[in-house]
């Protein structure tokens, strides 16, 4: 696939048109991309109809590691409550109290002298008799600094930060079709603070670039003037080290 390639693909009532060179220019802005790590978040973006021109995928490159592709926080409560299976769910802090007490508590909030220790979530479905259930270690997921501190909102809210890893975590436990694949800044060490909010506004950019290529199809492929992505469900490789619903 080269840079100028033209992947197509519906998202609601709208076509979306991505190329490797849209990619690394206007959504990672990193021309540090390679070529693989575009081709895989385009093929992300398309199996799972995501758009990231409002944010709701981002690919994260720092210095010479893997790139890494994670979607806006508010994906996984939007996609949940589309299925109509969606019953509900409940999330909270695990702590351990002044007295020596395991406590899962609803929400997010650790008392004075409480040490917080994880984050849960159960996840209710009307075709199941049983809630998914997931609960996360803190010292597993903490983002930290070189010199082993918390980092970013990670020191200003764990116990936010670790609920929505439970969260997302249950979440796509509980709707794998709608969730395969994605995952949360909270999970990959990325602090959501320093992502773009703002609306990426591309439409010249894509016409310009419909235009003036072709959409040829990488070496291999049979199909006649667009190429598709693999069908296998084969999940990109990310990178980890650690945010809030």
């Amino acid at each position: 696939m080269n840079d100028n390639q033209i992947v197509r693909y519906s998202w609601g009532d709208q076509t979306l048109a991505l190329s490797p060179s849209l990619v690394r220019d206007q959504v990672a802005k990193n021309q540090n991309v390679t070529a693989q790590e575009c081709f895989d978040f385009i093929a992300l973006c398309k199996a799972q109809h995501l758009n990231p021109f409002i944010r709701e995928a981002y690919l994260v490159k720092y210095g010479s590691n893997p790139a890494t592709m994670i979607v806006g926080k508010d994906v996984f409560t939007k996609r949940a409550e589309a299925d109509p299976d969606y019953d509900g769910m409940d999330a909270g802090v695990t702590v351990i109290t002044p007295n020596g007490e395991l406590v899962r508590r609803d929400g997010s909030m650790v008392l004075q002298g409480e040490a917080l220790v994880g984050g849960w979530c159960r996840v209710h479905k009307k075709n199941r008799s049983h809630p998914y259930f997931e609960e996360v270690s803190l010292a597993e997921y903490m983002g930290k600094k070189k010199d082993g501190s918390p980092s970013g909102q990670w020191a200003r809210m764990p116990g936010t930060m670790i609920r929505k890893v439970a969260l997302v975590h249950a979440l796509r436990e509980a709707f794998p079709d709608r969730l395969q694949g994605l995952y949360d800044s909270s999970e990959m060490g990325i602090d959501q603070a320093n992502l773009p909010s703002d609306v990426i506004e591309v439409e010249a950019e894509i016409t310009q670039r419909v235009t003036g290529s072709q959409e040829t199809e990488p070496t291999g492929t049979t199909d006649e003037n667009t190429w598709e992505p693999p069908e296998d469900d084969a999940e990109p490789e990310y990178v980890s080290d650690g945010e809030e619903f």
